[in-house]
């Protein structure tokens, strides 16, 4: 069975019913995750566990919040729902359940590891940074030690002279390990990567590498 990869806007066409009011929250998630839907219905997401009420589970990933059924036979890793732990990353098999959005009955859940969690959020991160420096238009990717951190600018002491390099809501912070990370944890004295547009001595961020985190 070929499945079609599902972004953000994609999953929302496959719902014929879908309504304004279930619009994906703007809201960040822990982990960058996606949905697969095929044409039979059969679906596999990840994304972070929200919630447990009795038999169904709430999963929060980019499209949006998911109600997950599970019944008797549902495979569960852990064996028990009362071993799974909100806040995790979960990956979910099943097919979707008819005339109710962003509703699946799953045939398997399973509740990944530290280290699985971790592999996972690591992917992730590589692939969207893969795609940030392969966008239209292009990028470029400048190199230095931070001079001076101000609310949302950095200035960068290139390999020519300084910039200024420009942050916003949807700048990527990274680590040098691959984990996600923000614009507070950027000290003086960091090197960081940093992909982006330039127009004279300014450079507006899309995705910053600390290359001194973890320090």
């Amino acid at each position: 069975m070929k499945y079609v990869i599902a972004p953000l806007i994609a999953v929302g066409l496959l719902f014929t019913n879908f309504a304004e009011a279930h619009k994906p929250e703007p809201t960040p998630v822990k982990h960058a995750s996606a949905a697969e839907i095929g044409t039979n219905g059969k679906i596999k997401l990840r994304g972070t566990l929200t919630g447990i009420a009795g038999n169904t589970l709430s999963v929060k990933n980019v499209a949006g919040t998911w109600t997950v059924k599970t019944t008797a036979v549902t495979d569960l890793i852990p064996e028990n729902l009362a071993s799974f732990i909100t806040g995790r990353l979960v990956g979910v098999h099943g097919t979707m359940a008819t005339g109710t959005d962003w509703t699946v009955n799953a045939k398997s859940v399973h509740q990944f590891t530290d280290k699985q969690e971790e592999k996972e959020v690591k992917k992730e991160i590589k692939k969207e940074l893969k795609n940030i420096r392969k966008s239209a238009p292009k990028p470029k990717m400048f190199e230095g030690k931070v001079q001076a951190i101000a609310s949302s600018t950095i200035t960068l002491n290139a390999s020519t002279s300084p910039i200024t390099v420009m942050t916003n809501g949807g700048t990527k912070f990274i680590s040098r390990v691959w984990s996600a990370i923000t614009l507070g944890s950027i000290q003086i004295g960091d090197k960081l990567q940093i992909w982006g547009h330039r127009a004279s001595s300014t450079v507006t961020a899309k995705a910053i590498r600390n290359l001194s985190i973890p320090r």
